[in-house]
C-alpha cells in the first residue's frame, strides 16, 4: 500500500474507540450557508467531499473528542501538533467531534467539524501576519505557496511544514490542505461526492458503524480495502473482489485467518481470534471480516504494513 500509512499509523495504533455513523448520507453544506451542521457518520461524511483521483485514493475518518474514538484518527498528519496548535492557534484538533482526510501528499486535504472559537483562531492567524480572503462567508487563510514545504514559515513551530499552506475558518468546520486546489474538494465538494462513487459507498456500507476508519485503492494491492473499528471495539476488514468472486475471496481470507501467519510470524488466529467472514450483498458485493484483535489497532497496524491478511 502506501509509504503515507508508516507515518499515520504511528498516531493511529493506539487505544481505540467509536461511535455510531449513519449509514446515510446528507446533501453537502453550500460554503456560504452559515453554520456548517456535523456529519453522522462516515458516509455522511463523503457526501462532502469532492470525487477526485486523489480523494477516491485514500480516505481517513475519525470522531476525536469521542473517549472510545481511536486517538489521531481522521486528522493523523496533524494530531502530534495538537498542543502547539491549541496554544497557538486557540485550535484543539482532538477536540472536534468529527475529522476526516483525504488524499496523499502533497494533493491531500482535512476537516474537522464541531464548534470552536473561530474569532480567537482568526485573531490568532492575524498575529502570524498570515493573508486573510473573506469568501462565502468564511476566512480563508494563505500561510504559503501552494505544495510548498514552510519548514521556517510564520507557523512552522506550530503546525505541519507541508499540507498546511491553506485554512479555511468557518462556524462549524476547519479546513485546512496543501493548496487552494485541494482545500475545495473538502469545502466546496459540487454534487460528485466520494458517498456517490460506487466502490467507495458500497465499503463504507460494508464497515457500518465504525468511529475511525480508513479506505484505500492502491494499484500496488489485487482489491480496494477498508478498515475501521466499531463502538464495541469489533475491527472490520472490507475489500472490494473483482465481479463474481466474492464468495471465493471470502473463501480465501476465512483460510488465511484460520492456518496463515502474519509477516511477524504470529499465526492470525490468535492476532484475530473469533474471527469471522461473510458475503455483503449489493451493487457491487463487498466481503466483511470481523474479529475483536488482541491489541486493539491490530488492523490500522497491519495495513500500515502492507499485511492484512488478504488473498494475493
Amino acid at each position: 500500500m502506501i509509504a503515507r500509512w508508516k507515518i499515520v499509523v504511528a498516531v493511529l495504533a493506539l487505544p481505540l474507540s467509536l461511535a455510531a455513523c449513519s449509514s446515510e448520507s446528507g446533501p453537502a453544506a453550500s460554503p456560504g450557508s452559515g453554520p456548517v451542521s456535523r456529519p453522522g457518520g462516515l458516509l455522511e461524511a463523503l457526501g462532502r467531499v469532492k470525487a477526485t483521483a486523489e480523494t477516491r485514493a485514500y480516505i481517513e475518518y475519525g470522531k476525536p473528542a469521542d473517549a472510545k474514538s481511536q486517538q489521531g484518527a481522521g486528522y493523523a498528519s496533524i494530531a502530534q501538533y495538537s498542543q502547539r496548535m491549541a496554544d497557538r492557534l486557540k485550535l484543539d484538533p482532538g477536540k472536534f467531534t468529527s475529522a476526516l482526510t483525504v488524499g496523499q501528499p502533497p494533493n491531500a486535504a482535512g476537516i474537522l467539524w464541531g464548534d470552536y472559537d473561530t474569532a480567537a483562531v482568526n485573531q490568532a492567524l492575524a498575529d502570524a501576519k498570515i493573508r486573510r480572503e473573506d469568501k462565502d462567508g468564511a476566512a480563508v487563510w494563505t500561510v504559503g505557496e501552494d505544495n510548498t514545504a514552510q519548514l521556517d514559515g510564520p507557523l512552522s513551530e506550530a503546525a505541519p511544514p507541508t499540507g498546511f499552506n491553506k485554512l479555511r475558518v468557518a462556524d462549524g468546520a476547519f479546513a485546512y490542505a496543501g493548496s487552494a486546489k485541494s482545500l475545495a474538494t473538502v469545502t466546496d465538494p459540487g454534487r460528485d461526492t466520494l458517498a456517490k462513487d460506487e466502490d467507495i459507498q458500497a465499503l463504507a456500507g460494508c464497515l457500518k458503524d465504525v468511529v475511525a476508519a480508513t479506505i484505500v485503492r492502491s494499484d500496488r494491492d489485487p482489491m480496494p480495502a477498508a478498515i475501521g473499528v466499531l463502538a464495541d471495539g469489533t475491527e472490520a476488514l472490507c475489500v472490494l473482489p473483482a465481479e463474481g468472486k466474492a464468495e471465493d475471496v471470502r473463501k480465501r481470507i476465512a483460510d488465511e485467518v484460520g492456518s496463515g501467519t502474519s509477516i511477524s510470524g504470529q499465526p492470525w488466529k490468535q492476532l484475530l481470534p473469533d474471527a469471522g467472514t461473510e458475503v455483503v450483498g449489493g451493487q457491487p458485493e463487498t466481503v466483511r471480516m470481523t474479529a475483536k484483535p488482541q491489541r486493539p489497532g491490530m488492523l490500522f497496524m497491519a495495513l500500515a504494513k502492507r499485511d492484512l491478511p488478504l488473498p494475493r
